[in-house]
C-alpha cells in the first residue's frame, strides 16, 4: 500500500479514537480501506484486534460504494489455518 512500514497511517482505532469520536475513527478506516482497494488487495490482515475491528467495520461500512467487500483477517488466524492444511 502507498502508506506502509514506516510511513503507514493509523487505522482509526489507535489511542481510544473509537469511544472519543466514533465517525473520525470509521472515516480513518475507510480512508485505509480504500488504500488497500488501491493496489487491488482482496483481505487485509493484522496482528493488532483494534486494528481488525475498525478496519472489519470501515470494510462493511465501504460495501455499496465500491461494490465489495474487503476481508479483514488475523495473522493468527492465518497462521492457524495454514498449519492445519
Amino acid at each position: 500500500m502507498e502508506h506502509h512500514r514506516y510511513f503507514s497511517t493509523c487505522c482509526g482505532g489507535g489511542e481510544g479514537l473509537r469511544a472519543v469520536d466514533d465517525s473520525l475513527s470509521i472515516e480513518i478506516s475507510k480512508n485505509r480501506i480504500r488504500d488497500a482497494i488501491a493496489v487491488g488487495v482482496e483481505m487485509v490482515i493484522t496482528v493488532c484486534p483494534t486494528c481488525e475491528s475498525g478496519l472489519l467495520r470501515a470494510s462493511g461500512r465501504l460495501v455499496n460504494q465500491i461494490d465489495k467487500f474487503i476481508e479483514v483477517g488475523s495473522l493468527w488466524d492465518m497462521l492457524d489455518q495454514s498449519l492445519s492444511q
